[in-house]
């Protein structure tokens, strides 16, 4: 069978695993980078380590900015569920 006579819950489920390849690098690299924040005393979500002129105490993060590189995932993640059902449903 080509790809293109394969039946469209195959393709749903195809494209779903394409861009779950794709955003699940970001969820997890923001992951560990909150954890390098918590553990480690790193400051990637901490975007003013300097203010005036004095260093701040920089242990762990800001939760918000978290959110922005979760959202890289959250986002795809909707379609990612919802392609093989479409897929499933118009068969």
């Amino acid at each position: 069978m080509t790809l293109f006579r394969m039946p469209l819950s195959v393709w749903g489920i195809f494209m779903a695993s394409i861009m779950a390849l794709l955003a699940f690098p970001a969820l997890f690299v923001s992951a560990v980078m909150m954890l390098f924040d918590k553990l480690l005393g790193t400051s990637f979500f901490m975007p003013a380590i300097i203010s005036l002129g004095q260093q701040l105490n920089h242990q762990g993060g800001s939760p918000i900015l978290f959110q922005h590189l979760f959202w890289f995932f959250g986002h795809p993640e909707v379609y990612i569920v919802a392609l093989p059902a479409f897929g499933l449903v118009s068969d």
